[in-house]
């Protein structure tokens, strides 16, 4: 089990505080000297406690906000001991691990734009690639795809699936494009002209035969897992 211990450093900043720095041993062979970034008064740290002030409640209310932040960056790092592969573990890396408590607005990203297919190609790569099912989940790629194909079309609208909206109203839907696609392809025979653009194939499309009971559930279960593995990555 890690273990901490605090020190404060003997330099003091223009605003005459010291650093609380952090011995942390991991192992008889991983001892880090460590900089928390946190820094306080030194006449209210000793032996690596606090000094409390019992009247000054402004003073009493700073130190405890230091304090809770120490708390958890001492809790953060253990952790990190804990749950890491001890080859990865060095000063660096904790370096980091604090930086990254200390300033986590500097580590922030925009979140990048996925489409609905982007996602289902993600799951085609983690879960199916090289299954035996992986072409059965190809060939429901392609059937959403044209299934989006379908919608444009017939609303006139600038139709796009999107994980967020796919309601219980569009799975109704798309089971229907499933079952009626054969009556589909005669009045938009266009649909079917591309290669499919969301998954690598050079398959072209061909006039969709018509599709038994068992073979609609069997495509319903899967769209119903990949729906299953989106809850899962939250």
């Amino acid at each position: 089990m890690a273990t901490i211990t605090r020190s404060l450093s003997s330099k003091v900043n223009g605003n005459g505080e010291s650093e609380i720095m952090l011995r942390l041993s991991v192992s008889r062979d991983l001892r880090l000297r460590l900089k928390s970034g946190i820094f306080v008064d030194p006449a209210r740290f000793r032996d690596g406690k606090f000094i409390m002030p019992r009247a000054d409640r402004k003073t009493l209310a700073n130190l405890q906000t230091i304090n809770d932040n120490l708390v958890s960056l001492e809790s953060r790092l253990v952790s990190l001991c804990v749950n890491t592969p001890q080859n990865l573990l060095s000063k660096e890396f904790f370096e980091d691990a604090i930086m990254r408590h200390n300033h986590p607005e500097l580590f922030e990203t925009t979140p990048v734009s996925r489409s609905f297919f982007d996602t289902f190609n993600e799951y085609l790569a983690t879960t199916q690639d090289g299954t035996k099912l992986s072409s059965h989940y190809r060939v429901l790629a392609r059937l959403l795809e044209r299934y989006e194909k379908y919608k444009k079309k017939s609303t006139r609208q600038n139709f796009t699936l999107k994980l967020e909206e796919f309601t219980g109203e569009v799975v109704d839907a798309f089971k229907q494009f499933v079952i009626d696609e054969p009556k589909i392809y005669e009045r938009f025979p266009s649909i079917y002209k591309d290669v499919s653009e969301v998954v690598k194939t050079k398959r072209k499309p061909r006039k969709p035969e018509q599709r038994g009971h068992n073979a609609v559930i069997a495509i319903m279960k899967r769209l119903r897992a990949f729906f299953n593995w989106c809850v899962k990555r939250g």
